[in-house]
């Protein structure tokens, strides 16, 4: 390990003990190998990890990734991060595409090439251009059909940062005759007409308490006697009054009964939360299907068999909720 390597691995956090500044470290690290590259990544990851708390930092402006593809997701940008720091090989890139006057689908395999270094930076040797998301994608699946070391060292990384599997849930085979399976059915039969008997008897027992209780029960009959007939009160007296008073009918007030509201629907961002750079393509999920969209919004089918991005969809429009049909952008590979 160069000197420049092993003065910034022991640099601790504090400026006192530190022997060379933040602008001369970064202007040290293109002078550095693979390993020496390593040491620092390491270190600092520790740190920040100190710094932070041991708190993951909150991925931004990536949509939203579905579980399922999580590892895949993180798996291209992996070799992405990898193909700019250390080049990548020649691969072949397919795409699908479908013919709109005959409904043909046509697959277009562009052979890409390998990687140069040019101005520190890798590049394609005959375009001179960056490696890409989309080149990413492609390259992933190449190094990943035939268990490249890269893609080895991956999912040793991957599993320790995403914890131990949940073991698999070891199936139980019952092996059954077609008698056995005829007895199963017909005691499931009697079953539910026992429970269907079941309800009907306490329907029927219901039934009967509630008309047991609308019966009026019988009255007993009072039969008036001869007796001598009681003075009868003075016009203006106060029984006179109570009774004129009992008389008037309290009104009854009306109980309004207010209908349940419907459910709000929750509102969307007026923002979009998507997120992505021109020219970059990210996975994104829309009612319930993944797809492949870049910064301008186009659109691409998503092959999760063949690991690679399918039709051109259209354009989405974030306001109205909408693939709207439009022609297919022309690529830096098209040109």
């Amino acid at each position: 390990m160069s000197e420049i390597a092993a003065t910034a691995s022991t640099a601790s956090t504090t400026s006192e003990e530190m022997t060379i500044g933040y602008e001369q470290l970064l202007a040290t690290l293109d002078q550095l190998d693979v390993e020496e590259l390593a040491t620092i990544m390491d270190r600092a990851s520790t740190l920040l990890k100190k710094a932070i708390g041991k708190v993951p930092l909150k991925k931004k402006g990536t949509g939203v990734v579905p579980p399922q593809l999580e590892q895949n997701h993180e798996w291209v940008r992996y070799v992405l991060g990898d193909a700019r720091l250390n080049g990548w090989e020649s691969f072949e890139m397919s795409s699908t595409k479908t013919d709109k006057s005959t409904g043909e689908k046509i697959v277009e395999v562009v052979t890409m090439a390998g990687s140069v270094e040019r101005e520190d930076k890798n590049v394609f040797a005959d375009t001179g251009k960056e490696f890409t998301q989309k080149d990413a994608m492609s390259y992933s699946k190449l190094l990943k059909d035939r268990k490249d070391e890269l893609y080895q060292t991956f999912l040793e990384e991957y599993s320790m940062q995403a914890g131990p599997k949940k073991d698999a849930i070891e199936k139980v085979v019952v092996k059954k005759t077609s008698a056995e399976l005829e007895q199963e059915k017909a005691a499931k039969a009697a079953e539910k007409e026992r429970e269907k008997a079941e309800k009907a008897a306490e329907k029927a027992r219901e039934k009967a308490e509630k008309d047991a209780v609308k019966k009026p029960e019988k009255k007993v009959l009072l039969i008036p006697v001869k007796r001598e007939r009681s003075q009868s009160p003075a016009p203006g007296s106060s029984e006179t009054a109570t009774a004129a008073t009992a008389e008037v009918l309290t009104p009854q007030k009306k109980i309004a009964v207010k209908k349940p509201m419907a459910p709000v629907k929750a509102a969307r961002p007026e923002v979009d939360p998507f997120v992505a750079e021109k020219g970059d393509l990210k996975q994104w999920e829309w009612n319930g299907k993944v797809y492949v969209r870049d910064g301008e919004n186009y659109v691409w089918a998503w092959n999760e068999e063949e690991d690679d991005t399918g039709d051109f969809q259209g354009r989405y429009n974030y306001k109205l909720d909408a693939m709207e049909d439009c022609e297919e952008p022309i690529t830096e590979e098209d040109e």
